[in-house]
């Protein structure tokens, strides 16, 4: 193709054939966003500007003539640079047409601490601009290293969820729902940072706890709507194990924690390719393991070499985040190559004084990127080389759209008062929008808590943080015409000292969303005259859904579900001793599950609502569970239930109930399986007692739950007509994705008046 014809545009990619199909698509979602995109093939880029060789600078000389045309014309000049395909380090005589697209590497090769690999080389167009690791980024540059279809069309997915293109029809409610299909979600309101803790070594001292504790001060500052969660390795108990040290409870807490989603995850510590920490507090098992793909972060990652992506013999941590099809992040600000904390901590501070900033509604990953590294105050230039983001700079962070005002709230919340809180959802200027009507998930947060580490490696002593940690009440309430209020009682178990605390709302109308928050009220005393409540919750325990029954047989990554109603309302609060939600799992007191943060009320009430907590990693076997609640008055209720797991790697068919049985005018056939949320292919027949087949259904899904009615007969034979009555056999055969299957076969007697 001829290069030297290319028009304006916003955003080149440069693949290579084999990945032409994936960029192409990826350039078709840019084009629907109103984005002008130019697909170019590498080797035409070498043609035009290199003789055909292979050569770094041809990329970077195509940039500078797309500059300064656009300079000439008076237009802006492209902002985004991707490159769709992988690196490799074995980068002489590299072919435009193979599998690899070129990268620069620094002159130096036998330091790791001097030796990198940058796609920055390609931004610097200015004039006077060379390779010098000071040079500042002209544009926004990422990389999508797929080195298979497989990771490509992966990615392109991934965008296309995140950009909302997989928006399907249903309330605005159901984009609230862990389980649901919508991008839409409380997740967009939080940022999660993880830090690791202070290894004996006499260096690190408390620095990484540090670094975290600015970055969620800047948040906090600044930022203020957003929700901080943070997860310190040193705040959780440490075991030894053959492998090595490690932070069980702060590895599941991780999981956990970012497939429920995020906006962003930050990690500052140790790491490697193969995950954070040398304690393994994030591995490949983990990420691979994560199903959050409608709840994707931007991972930034202020450690050494997670994503060394031109090696072909190294399958990294920061490949397996990007290229999970089923989660993972969104893209990653993250490293290539050993780098230093100190450095380390210049880009990650750098970050967050421009990542959430959403003033330009056009402003991409690129541009947040370009602005970090362009920072003032990041002067360690090598190692800054070392960073690069991995993913499409052209994509856009979820940040909530619109804001929610509170309009009303007591100026003291003491224990048992009933309270009302009002608000509106507006623009940032603070209009009301009044053609929003959805809903609004507010979290009511009791003063922050301090927690103090445990100084595992008995090193440099404790040390301390706050966080809101402590919900008094989670809901879900009506927004009509952009206005919304919602109720309930304040726990008995509170902090009965006076400080502030915090509400944080999150609101959704099915195609657009908006955040907020309000600190100005106090949490504290107690209302003498409060409620007089001395009856127990009630409360319902199930796996999965509200079609389990105890004993039924589910897979190895089941979710724990109770429907929960007192007249009072739930306490979540976490601060009377022994009175939070707990779920326990075969009878193992030590290790339970706290499920506070788990409780949600359901719509303009806060009487009744549901707990969704994941399991994970079951064993094969039979299992117990209880879970405990307690009331607002601090009463409290139990539920227990049994059931069988059966690894989802082979399919388990326990049984198949026709009903109504017998038969009149149709029949529905229940099946109960360990298949819930995995893609399947199901085939259901129907014979006569000569053995003649007279229907066959084949359904293609994934089933919801363990329990499936998705089969339904209306007694009409494939060939048409009606079936004679009597009785017949049907025989259900369900097959999983790895092509594993089981059967089952029963009678079904049809009738007719």
């Amino acid at each position: 193709s001829n290069i030297h014809a290319l028009g304006d545009v916003d955003q080149v990619i440069v693949t290579v054939p084999s990945m032409l199909e994936p960029a192409d698509s990826l350039a078709a979602l840019h084009g629907l966003l109103g984005k002008r995109v130019a697909v170019v093939m590498q080797q035409d880029i070498f043609d035009a500007f290199s003789t055909g060789m292979g050569d770094p600078t041809s990329i970077k000389m195509l940039m500078m003539m797309l500059r300064d045309r656009a300079m000439q014309s008076g237009v802006e000049p492209p902002r985004q640079l991707l490159l769709f395909g992988d690196a490799s380090y074995e980068n002489r005589n590299l072919q435009g047409n193979g599998d690899f697209i070129v990268g620069y590497y620094s002159n130096e090769s036998l330091s790791t601490t001097t030796s990198y690999i940058s796609d920055d080389y390609f931004t610097l167009t200015a004039e006077g601009q060379g390779e010098a690791p000071a040079d500042k980024l002209q544009f926004g540059v990422g990389r999508v290293p797929a080195s298979t279809l497989d990771d490509a069309w992966a990615f392109v997915n991934k965008f296309r969820t995140y950009m909302g293109f997989d928006e399907g029809e249903g309330s605005a409610a159901s984009c609230v729902d862990p389980n649901g299909g919508s991008s839409y979600g409380p997740w967009r309101n939080r940022i999660l940072f993880v830090s690791d803790d202070q290894d004996g070594n006499g260096v690190d001292g408390h620095k990484y706890m540090k670094y975290s504790e600015n970055h969620s001060g800047q948040i906090r500052a600044n930022h203020t709507s957003y929700d901080v969660t943070k997860i310190y390795a040193d705040a959780y108990i440490q075991t030894n194990t053959p492998g090595g040290e490690r932070y069980e409870g702060a590895a599941a807490e991780i999981a956990r924690r970012v497939d429920e989603g995020a906006l962003i995850v930050n990690y500052v510590g140790h790491g490697g390719e193969r995950g954070w920490a040398h304690e393994r507090i994030l591995n490949l098992q983990t990420i691979q393991g994560w199903s959050n793909v409608t709840r994707l972060p931007l991972f930034m990652t202020a450690t050494c070499e997670l994503f060394r992506h031109d090696d072909s013999d190294v399958y990294s941590a920061g490949e397996a985040i990007l290229f999970n099809p089923d989660g993972g992040g969104a893209a990653l600000f993250t490293t290539t190559r050993t780098v230093y904390s100190n450095g380390n901590e210049q880009i990650n501070a750098a970050f967050f004084s421009t990542a959430l900033d959403k003033s330009d509604p056009t402003r991409c990953i690129g541009d947040i990127y370009a602005s970090t590294k362009n920072d003032e105050n990041v002067t360690a230039d090598v190692n800054s080389r070392n960073f690069s983001l991995m993913g499409d700079p052209g994509m856009r962070l979820a940040y909530p759209e619109h804001r929610v005002f509170v309009t009303e709230v007591p100026d003291t919340l003491r224990s048992l008062d009933l309270v009302t809180i009002r608000g509106f959802v507006g623009t940032v200027q603070g209009d009301t929008l009044h053609d929003f009507s959805g809903v609004v998930v507010p979290t009511v947060f009791d003063k922050q808590a301090t927690v103090t580490t445990l100084d595992n490696d008995d090193a440099f002593g404790p040390y301390s943080y706050e966080v809101f940690q402590n919900v008094l009440h989670k809901g879900l309430a009506t927004v009509d015409q952009g206005a919304f209020e919602f109720s309930f009682i304040v726990p008995k178990d509170i902090n009965y000292a006076y400080g502030p605390g915090r509400v944080s709302l999150y609101a959704v109308d099915g195609t657009s969303d908006a955040h907020g928050f309000s600190e100005s009220f106090v949490i504290g005393g107690n209302n003498e005259d409060g409620l007089d409540d001395d009856q127990e919750p009630e409360v319902t325990l199930y796996i999965n859904d509200t079609l389990f029954e105890a004993g039924d047989i589910v897979h190895e990554d089941p979710w724990l579900y109770a429907k929960v109603f007192d007249e009072s309302g739930i306490n979540t609060s976490g601060n009377g001793i022994g009175h939070d939600l707990k779920a326990v799992l075969d009878d193992d007191e030590a290790n339970p599950f706290v499920l506070n943060q788990y409780f949600i009320s359901d719509l303009d009430t806060y009487q009744s609502g549901t707990i969704r907590f994941p399991l994970q990693d079951l064993e094969d076997g039979t299992h117990e569970l209880s879970l405990k609640v307690w009331d607002v008055a601090n009463n409290s209720a139990s539920a227990f239930t049994h059931f069988v797991v059966a690894s989802s790697l082979e399919v388990a068919l326990v049984e198949v109930l026709a009903y109504p049985n017998p038969a009149t005018d149709h029949v529905t056939f229940r099946a109960s399986t360990n298949q819930a949320c995995r893609p399947s292919n199901v085939t259901l027949e129907v014979f006569d007692m000569r053995g003649n087949k007279v229907h066959e259904t084949k359904y293609v899904g994934e089933p919801l739950g363990f329990v499936d009615d998705g089969m339904t007969w209306d007694l009409k034979p494939s060939s048409g007509g009606s079936v004679l009555p009597g009785v017949y056999v049907f025989r259900v055969r369900w097959e999983n994705e790895f092509g594993q299957a089981a059967q089952y076969a029963d009678q079904l007697v049809v009738v007719r008046p």
